[in-house]
């Protein structure tokens, strides 16, 4: 009989092998990230990663790395006057050329229909742009269809990237499950 059957908490064992048999794709391992913020958010980009958290936690752990061993950057940026100059300046923080997710951050009591503008080629590699909306009387991320729809997109981008076999306790390097 199988741990979740007798009411005890499963091992992870017992965990991959039912999603196995249920011919769900299981990833173990992690993706790291690397974030630049370039304004006041309120707390907002928190809040929206702890989202982007909860949805991947099933697939992999989302790590964030303050060293130069990340697999992806996330660039939060703040529309404060003009979106092109806002963009270019939260731009000129990314190093390198990682995979760049830029999130425009609107600040609005209320979300409204922002159009995609392409920002300009000044070398960042950006693999997605999402538009969130936030406010400091809202206590930050708006509760709206168009946060909820970047978080959705935020996960499908970075279930695109290659996950990093997580290390154990013993460092040792823990093989990656994926149908």
């Amino acid at each position: 009989m199988s741990a979740l059957l007798r009411n005890e908490s499963p091992d992870s064992a017992d965990v991959l092998q039912q999603e196995r048999s249920k011919g769900v794709t299981v990833r173990e391992g992690e993706l790291k990230y690397h974030i630049v913020v370039s304004g006041t958010t309120f707390g907002a980009h928190d809040q929206l990663m702890e989202k982007v958290k909860k949805e991947v936690q099933d697939q992999f752990d989302l790590v964030q790395s303050n060293s130069d061993d990340y697999d992806v950057t996330i660039v939060f940026c703040p529309i404060v006057s003009r979106m092109g100059p806002d963009v270019e300046s939260a731009l000129r923080d990314v190093k390198g050329d990682k995979p760049v997710i830029l999130v425009l951050m609107h600040h609005a009591y209320e979300a409204k229909f922002i159009p995609i503008v392409q920002p300009g080629s000044d070398g960042a590699n950006i693999k997605l742009q999402v538009n969130v909306f936030f406010h400091e009387t809202k206590h930050g991320l708006l509760n709206c269809k168009e946060n909820r729809a970047a978080v959705c997109e935020i996960k499908k981008k970075l279930l695109d990237f290659p996950i990093s076999k997580r290390s154990d306790t013993s460092g040792n390097a823990q093989d990656l499950i994926a149908k």
